[in-house]
């Protein structure tokens, strides 16, 4: 075990720190907490084509939030902690931790700010094998820095940026740093369109090993936004990005990047998202970018080097008093631009992925909730001439017993099929928890998440985002006690 794994917990209490620091009057933060039990059957938990085993898994949970919006100071964090008892003992009794945090502390207001951001959660070890208790890894990413907004006039706005991260892995020797600098020109036309240029240099360093070389990114981009309407919003930037391997300057290599986006309320309650793009990458921006827009911890990439990530995804959500529906359509192509001495494995090979998803809810009555939730991916190892065909349906009901208090069932079935038949595994789960949860202000009936219907009603920021795409707030209609990825 490296020397990182025993650092992950001291950044993970950093950004906390800081939060209750910065918070000496409890006043300031609305604070919530969630207490559960869970029971868990698995018929297969290795996820073993050969060896299947059953397994009865005791999930108890606790979990704090602390929230705070005012003049000098925005939090958004999670703590959670989860002890997962194995009652055959095919696996070791554990607890997982989670750290969600952003804080962001406005030393000028609109002028200056300095943000923190902290995510401590696992991982797997190989992403192509089977995400079981034995392939995952604690890690933990901290990411700092000021932003400073300098305005000529209306219509013009100068945007300088420093952040500086550190990601620690727990078992594989990938542990890294990252120094960014930023400079963004922003001009306003109109009310509702705006151009900018925006200037990026990031060097990542590897503190643990010598396979994976030091890697310096210079990226330009000219970029266009314009509000349409009330109901369309679309944005488009391209440019070009250099990779400067500082260890063989011979494999500098030019890429073109770039992200067009599209948003439109379709219906009074639907919203389409649109969103193209090809970019460079690591693990850690990869994690912190999933966190940010909800996307499965799965996607995580193997630590080591860049990447070049192209996405093409589409999203449409509906929401309504009756029930909500999201399908999501996503492709992704992955290849590596330098994989360092490490040897060609299929989590290093370049990926083809497409996958489908959709998620159903509907409201029986004010207190009764039931819901399916199916995805399928197929991923293409390029290099390794290997294909994965991923499946995943679950069905669940929920009961809101009192005020508080919320019961739910269910039952989901995994399965994947490869051209590796070692890899191959079908699995059925079925859970039963018990939870209390607390907010301050909490109405009788949580309200129907509109799925960010505002966003469109709300003007652009004139904070430049801090680059790594973090948020530290808790994705919404998430069960905590569910296995996740396990």
């Amino acid at each position: 075990m490296n020397s990182g794994s025993t650092r992950i917990p001291i950044g993970a209490l950093f950004g906390v720190l800081l939060l209750l620091v910065c918070y000496g009057k409890p006043s300031f933060a609305d604070i919530g907490y969630q207490l559960g039990l869970a029971g868990e059957s698995s018929d297969n938990i290795g996820r073993d084509a050969a060896d299947t085993r059953s397994e009865w898994i005791t999930r108890y949970l606790a979990a704090l939030t602390l929230n705070a919006d005012n003049r000098l100071f925005t939090s958004n964090t999670l703590l959670q902690a989860r002890y997962n008892d194995y009652k055959r003992n095919i696996y070791d009794d554990r607890a997982d931790y989670l750290v969600n945090s952003e804080l962001v502390w406005r030393i000028l207001p609109q002028r200056l700010e300095f943000r923190v951001d902290d995510i401590f959660t696992r991982v797997q070890l190989n992403p192509a094998e089977a995400d079981t208790p034995d392939n995952q890894q604690n890690t933990n990413v901290v990411s700092l820095g000021p932003t400073m907004n300098i305005r000529f006039g209306d219509a013009d706005l100068l945007i300088l940026q420093g952040r500086y991260s550190e990601t620690y892995y727990e078992t594989t020797d990938t542990d890294n740093r990252v120094h960014l600098g930023n400079i963004r020109y922003r001009h306003r036309h109109t009310p509702v369109s705006t151009t900018s240029l925006n200037l990026t240099s990031r060097v990542v360093q590897y503190t643990e090993s010598n396979l994976y070389p030091t890697m310096w990114t210079h990226r330009g981009v000219l970029g266009y936004a314009r509000a349409a309407s009330r109901i369309t919003r679309l944005s488009a930037e391209v440019g070009r990005t250099l990779i400067d391997d500082r260890t063989n300057p011979v494999d500098n290599t030019f890429s073109t990047t770039g992200t067009a986006r599209l948003t439109r309320r379709t219906t009074r309650n639907s919203i389409l998202r649109l969103e193209v793009g090809r970019e460079v990458s690591d693990a850690s921006e990869t994690l912190l970018q999933d966190t940010r827009q909800q996307q499965p911890l799965e996607d995580v990439i193997a630590p080591g080097a860049l990447f070049i990530t192209s996405n093409a995804s589409a999203r449409l959500t509906r929401a309504t008093i009756y029930g909500s529906q999201a399908l999501n359509l996503r492709a992704r192509k992955i290849e590596f631009e330098e994989i360092g001495n490490q040897p060609l494995t299929d989590a290093t090979s370049s990926q083809r992925m497409g996958s489908a998803e959709l998620n159903l809810t509907y409201n029986l009555t004010e207190s009764d909730r039931a819901g399916i939730r199916g995805r399928f991916i197929k991923t293409e190892y390029r290099d390794t001439l290997r294909t994965d065909r991923d499946s995943w349906l679950e069905g669940w009901f929920e009961r809101q017993i009192r005020k508080r208090v919320a019961l739910r069932l269910g039952y989901s079935r995994g399965e994947r099929d490869s051209s590796n038949s070692a890899d191959e595994y079908v699995e059925n789960r079925a859970m039963i928890s018990l939870s209390y949860n607390y907010e301050v202000g909490q109405p009788e009936r949580s309200p129907i998440d509109g799925d960010g219907f505002r966003d469109l009603e709300r003007p652009e920021p004139d904070v430049l985002d801090d680059g790594s795409g973090f948020s530290g707030a808790a994705q919404p209609g998430a069960n905590p006690l569910d296995a996740g990825t396990e």
